[in-house]
């Protein structure tokens, strides 16, 4: 990668990103981010926003297809748990954010949040009208939970 990608990723000048570089703390992280291409670092360095999380949790408005919602999802429920139990709590959230989240948190973490459902039914994807899951699945009010043997096949292998 570039000084001026680095540079762009990071947010800072490449004056700042060349006195990073003697230093011994942030050489390293440097000497990562310019082994990576462009595009991956990027990706990484957004994908623990609370921005991504949410697009996940909203998936009506940034998802057409399940194969694409369960790429951006797997890697989320693999990584921070504090997260998901934090948008589950969010009294200001809309309360299909807050099932969705606490479902996400309790599979991940089997252990249950107090959160009461205020609607049923609501699916997990959107376009998945088919009823199935766990039980964790009707302890939040949602209809659908995620394809287990997807899920497991990413966690195992990686890739779908």
């Amino acid at each position: 990668m570039k000084q001026k990608e680095l540079s762009e990723l990071l947010g800072v000048s490449t004056r700042t990103l060349s006195d990073w570089k003697k230093s011994t703390k942030r050489a390293n992280l440097v000497k990562l981010l310019s082994a990576l291409d462009y595009t991956s670092a990027k990706i990484l360095l957004e994908s623990n926003s609370d921005e991504t999380y949410l697009r996940v949790l909203e998936n009506e408005n940034f998802f057409d297809n399940q194969i694409d919602f369960e790429k951006q999802l797997y890697p989320l429920m693999l990584g921070e748990t504090k997260k998901w139990k934090r948008f589950a709590l969010n009294k200001k959230l809309p309360s299909h954010i807050r099932q969705r989240s606490a479902y996400i948190y309790t599979l991940v973490t089997k252990r249950k949040l107090d959160v009461i459902p205020e609607v049923k039914d609501i699916p997990l994807f959107h376009k998945n009208p088919s009823l199935s899951g766990d039980g964790f699945v009707r302890l939040y009010g949602l209809k659908n939970g995620i394809d287990m043997g997807r899920f497991t096949q990413y966690k195992v292998k990686g890739t779908f």
